[in-house]
């Protein structure tokens, strides 16, 4: 029922996606040198002049699309991070580490978009979404890293559904 809008962050105007995990606001960026995934603000800001910050670790030249965080360490706080990093053509996955973002290897996703999952104990099962420019269809896929915190993610996902051509998953 608002009739005016409050633009929180100035940060970056070209932003992918928006999620909550724990409580933050999270940003994926595809063009920025200041972030590609930040940090809105502390917590779930409301006011204008809100700064985004890139995650310490990151690099700042991928395209982010979606992104799923995860608790796998068994300490309070998110500490696992995953990317669908379309530059990288990648599910990648991030722990954070003494205060940084490491990375902990990909799994290859042609155009990676769309991501989300859900946590069972120290085990992560992602849904991912994808495309092809060359062949202008769409894939549904599935990876399970039961790796846990701190450890390199499996190298591969099951395409679990693929569009029809000229069409897509949103």
């Amino acid at each position: 029922g608002a009739s005016a809008v409050t633009n929180v962050s100035t940060t970056n105007a070209n932003l992918r996606q928006l999620h909550i995990f724990d409580g933050q606001l999270y940003a994926g960026s595809g063009a920025s040198t200041t972030f590609r995934l930040g940090q809105v603000g502390v917590g779930l800001p409301t006011a204008s002049g809100t700064v985004t910050t890139n995650l310490p670790g990151l690099p700042v030249t991928n395209a982010y699309n979606s992104f799923f965080f995860a608790d796998l360490d068994g300490l309070p706080g998110v500490d696992t991070v995953y990317i669908a990093d379309e530059t990288g053509n990648a599910v990648a996955k991030f722990c954070l580490v003494s205060g940084t973002w490491v990375a902990k290897g990909t799994a290859p996703l042609n155009a990676a978009h769309g991501l989300t999952g859900l946590v069972a104990g120290t085990t992560v099962t992602l849904f991912a979404t994808s495309g092809s420019s060359t062949a202008n269809i769409a894939t549904l896929s599935k990876l399970v890293d039961s790796t846990g915190y701190n450890n390199t993610i499996p190298a591969s996902a099951t395409n679990i559904a693929t569009t029809a051509a000229n069409t897509n998953f949103r």
